[in-house]
Order: C-alpha cells, then sequence, then structure tokens
C-alpha cells in the first residue's frame, strides 16, 4: 500500500514540474524576452543613478562606445532582408513622398518647434570653481538646454531600423515599402545627419566637424550593416544566425542599452542630474507626444494627397513618424563635451522613444483591417518570418520576435 502511495506522490510530483517548466518555457521566458529591451533601459537606468561608478569604469575603456554601436549595425546587417525590396519600387510615389518627409519634413517640424520652447542653460554653465554642480539652477520647466540638443539630434535621424517595420506589420501596411524607405533613409543617415546637424543642432560657440561626424558615422553604421548584409551569402554564417537569431538579438539588445547606461552614469557621478527634475521628464514625454501626434497627422494628410492605397498610406504614416534612437544615441558619444552632457541629452529620448513605441504598438492594431491582414500574409511569405513575424499574434499586440525590436531601435 505505502508502495503506491509514494508512486502516486511521485506522479503529482511530477505534474508539478511540468506545470512549471510549461510555465517558465511558454509563458514567463517569452514574455521576458518580449520586453527585454525595456527590461534593460529600466536595469540600465537603476544601476545607472544607483551605481555610477560600474558604468564610468566600462565607459572608460577605449572604444567601449564604438564597439556598442559596431556590434548594434552589425547585427542590423545580418537580420537585414532586401530581396522583395525590388517590388516595392512601383510604389514609387509613396516612397518619394516617405524619403522627403524622414529626411527634411518630419525634421523641421521636430527641431523648429522643440526650439520655441524656453529651455535653460546648459549644466556646463552651472559649474562652482571647484568642479560641482549647483543643484535647482534650471528654472525652466522643459528642461536644460541639453534636452533641447537631444530632441534636435532624435529629430533630424532617419527612421528606425528595425521598430518601423514591426509597427507597420502590426498595422497592415506594405512591408516591402516599410524595407525600401528604412534601408534607404538608414543608409543615406551617414550623409544626412551630419549636414542636418551643423544646420539645426542648436550649439553654442562650439562648431560640429561634419567630416569627422561623417567619417564615423561610416566606420560604426555604415560599414558594419554592409558587413553583416555581405556575411549572410556565406552558408555557414546564414544558418547560424538562423538558428542563434533570438541569442543575436538579446546581444544586440544589450549592447545598445549599454550606450545610454554610461552616459547615464558619467552624468550622475558629475551631479549633472541635480538640475533635471521629474517634472522636466513628464514635460519632456508630453512634448514629445504632441509632436508625434504631430507627425502622423501631417503624414497622413500627404498620404492622401498623393493618392496611395491603404497599405501604402499606412507604411508612411508610421514609418515617417517613427525616428531611431541608435543612430541618435551613437551621433550623441560622438559629439565634443563642449557641446552638452551625453547623459542628459540621451536621458529625455529614451523615455519619449520607449514609451511612444508602446503606445503605438498597441492602437496600431485596431488600424488593421481584413483586407490588409491578407495582404500581410502574402507580405510574409515573400518576406520572412524574420521581419513580419509580429503580424502572427496580432490578437496580443507583439510577437516573439518582433517585439524587441519595437523598444529597441
Amino acid at each position: 500500500m505505502s508502495i503506491s502511495v509514494h508512486s502516486t506522490g511521485e506522479i503529482e510530483e511530477c505534474k508539478e514540474t511540468s506545470r512549471l517548466k510549461a510555465f517558465l518555457s511558454k509563458k514567463l521566458l517569452p514574455l521576458l524576452f518580449k520586453q527585454f529591451m525595456t527590461i534593460g533601459i529600466l536595469i540600465a537606468l537603476f544601476v545607472g543613478f544607483v551605481f555610477p561608478q560600474l558604468g564610468v569604469w566600462v565607459g572608460s575603456f577605449e572604444g567601449s562606445t564604438y564597439i556598442c554601436i559596431i556590434m548594434i549595425f552589425l547585427h542590423s546587417g545580418l537580420k537585414l532582408k532586401t530581396a522583395a525590396i525590388k517590388d516595392a519600387v512601383k510604389e514609387y510615389k509613396g516612397f518619394i513622398w516617405g524619403l522627403i518627409s524622414i529626411v527634411l519634413i518630419t525634421t523641421l517640424i521636430g527641431t523648429k518647434l522643440t526650439q520655441q520652447l524656453p529651455f535653460c542653460e546648459s549644466v556646463a554653465n552651472y559649474e562652482h570653481d571647484d568642479g560641482n554642480k549647483t543643484s535647482g539652477i534650471c528654472d525652466s520647466i522643459v528642461g536644460p538646454r541639453e534636452f533641447l540638443i537631444g530632441f534636435e539630434l532624435y529629430y533630424i535621424s532617419p527612421c528606425a531600423v528595425a521598430a518601423g517595420i514591426v509597427l507597420t506589420s502590426l498595422a497592415g501596411g506594405d512591408v516591402t515599402l516599410a524595407l525600401l524607405l528604412t534601408v534607404t533613409t538608414n543608409i543615406l543617415g551617414v550623409v544626412t545627419v551630419p549636414l542636418l546637424a551643423t544646420w539645426l543642432v542648436s550649439v553654442k560657440n562650439v562648431k560640429i566637424n561634419t567630416v569627422s561626424l561623417l567619417i564615423k558615422l561610416s566606420s560604426t553604421v555604415l560599414i558594419p550593416l554592409i558587413v553583416g548584409k555581405a556575411l549572410t551569402n556565406i552558408k555557414i554564417v546564414k544558418k547560424y544566425v538562423h538558428d542563434y537569431t533570438k541569442t543575436l538579438k538579446v546581444l544586440s539588445i544589450i549592447f545598445l542599452v549599454c550606450i545610454p547606461w554610461m552616459k547615464i552614469s558619467k552624468a550622475k557621478l558629475s551631479g549633472s542630474f541635480a538640475v533635471v527634475s521629474v517634472l522636466n521628464l513628464f514635460i519632456a514625454f508630453v512634448w514629445g507626444l504632441a509632436l508625434h501626434l504631430l507627425m502622423l497627422i501631417v503624414n497622413y494628410i500627404g498620404a492622401l494627397l498623393i493618392r496611395v492605397n491603404l497599405a501604402v498610406r499606412k507604411t508612411l504614416v508610421i514609418l515617417a513618424s517613427t525616428k531611431t534612437l541608435a543612430i541618435t544615441l551613437s551621433v550623441i558619444s560622438f559629439l565634443p563635451p563642449e557641446i552638452g552632457d551625453g547623459g542628459l541629452m540621451s536621458l529625455p529620448l529614451i523615455v519619449v522613444h520607449l514609451t511612444l513605441l508602446l503606445i503605438d504598438s498597441t492602437w496600431l492594431v485596431h488600424w488593421n483591417t481584413k483586407e490588409s491582414k491578407e495582404s500581410l500574409a502574402d507580405e510574409e511569405n515573400e518576406i520572412g518570418d524574420d521581419d513580419v513575424s509580429s503580424t502572427k499574434p496580432v490578437c496580443n499586440g507583439f510577437n516573439e520576435t518582433g517585439a524587441s525590436y519595437v523598444t529597441a531601435v
């Protein structure tokens, strides 16, 4: 009798173990993977504020920031799908409008309107003779001048490398056109960002070296992107990328998170955050949301005027209104210290970028229609699971392979 009871207990214990494993593998781990970027950013902010010495120590190694940027765009090159881009060329009207809007229209909207806000002086102007920062000096509710420079750099950047494609697929847009615009604007961004920076970024008594910025962006963004794409032509590399796609994605997110972590740690240790309040960050978010809504409206009207189909219209509205965080953080890393504190420039952008992408990924699902879902299914078969996999669980909002990118770049 005791043997039977013992066996029943073992069976129950086995069932409990199986249920626990099922919960971990099917619910908890996928959830953590989907939200890995958000979790990583929150951890980076916490560690940067509480233990800034660690981030400063990592950032003290020569080339640490460059390595992070190169690895991010090397991974982007490895995952870049361009086979179906030629099919999007027929939508030339949408492509031309998207290119103009991303490079110029939304850039001017974002920078010129933000420049009208009453930012206070840079924290560099608040230093005493002993090198310490004075707290409570910035009496503007919109924050220090570093916030302005950060926003300007954000809005002169091209569209998001992968987030725009994921959001487009969620809404049932033309994913092939999104791919074409993403590749084109990000390659052009290596040239346009330095030129726009000298024209639109508000710096005082400091000249942005356009040639130097162009060389740095080419070597850390464009070349790794091209190399990554070229490596996919090697059979063993292509197989490795396919087999370890999640691992590579996690590594890419870690490298991206490390850039603001090092900047924020340095700013915290130097006392730069003493002049920033929670109200400043809230105002930054509200302003970012207002500009985002304005860009959505402008791009929607533009798409209506050029008379394109619904799928292309969705693509233009979404992609032309979504900027990349990765290139913005890269440019901030390349700026001379005289311009301002890089950590303060990065902080409001992280808050705005992540919250806007989370909001967009929620409402765009409801913009999807039966026709666009059917069209998207055809595009998914043509392009591949990695680019549009987020369209499968539309009701859930996020997908296994794409959600982390919604909050990544």
